[in-house]
């Protein structure tokens, strides 16, 4: 899924290194280089998670939520790089010709197999709707004190 997904973003960058608009390589536009760095950026911190959740599987007592937490990112990472790659591809992205159609069909159909975003978003809100009494009683210091609208603006 992953490896797609970097393989979607090297394809889009390859081809705005190669494609000229208004004078200049689509790569010399900053919106363009800014959007192929999100993406990936967001493949490097799904690849870090996933890492990191491999890496714990042989414990017993790995929670569900930590394993839905990375698929639905890893997922909607690689959808957005194929995205992009459809995008930044324009109409080329659409034929056969070119891969990309085939990794946005590939990478979209992880957003839906094995646990839709939905059901992973699911596993995921039960875990924050659990009593957090640390977080509760720093809540409740924070309504007695009243501070002033100056001072928690200035983070002190």
């Amino acid at each position: 899924l992953l490896a797609g997904a970097e393989g979607a973003v090297r394809l889009a960058s390859a081809w705005a290194r190669r494609r000229k608009q208004f004078g200049a390589r689509l790569l010399d536009h900053q919106a363009l280089r800014h959007r192929l760095a999100d993406r990936w950026s967001e493949i490097y911190a799904a690849r870090s998670a996933l890492d990191a959740t491999c890496r714990r599987l042989s414990e017993p007592s790995l929670p569900h939520v930590e394993i839905a937490a990375t698929k639905l990112l890893a997922a909607r990472a690689a959808t957005l790089a194929a995205d992009e790659t459809l995008q930044i591809l324009g109409a080329r992205g659409y034929t056969s010709i070119y891969p990309a159609e085939q990794m946005f069909r590939d990478v979209r159909l992880a957003r839906i197999g094995g646990g839709a975003d939905e059901m992973m978003r699911e596993i995921i809100a039960t875990s924050l709707d659990v009593a957090d009494p640390e977080a509760a009683a720093r809540l409740d210091a924070y309504e007695a004190a009243d501070f002033p609208v100056e001072h928690v603006q200035s983070g002190r």
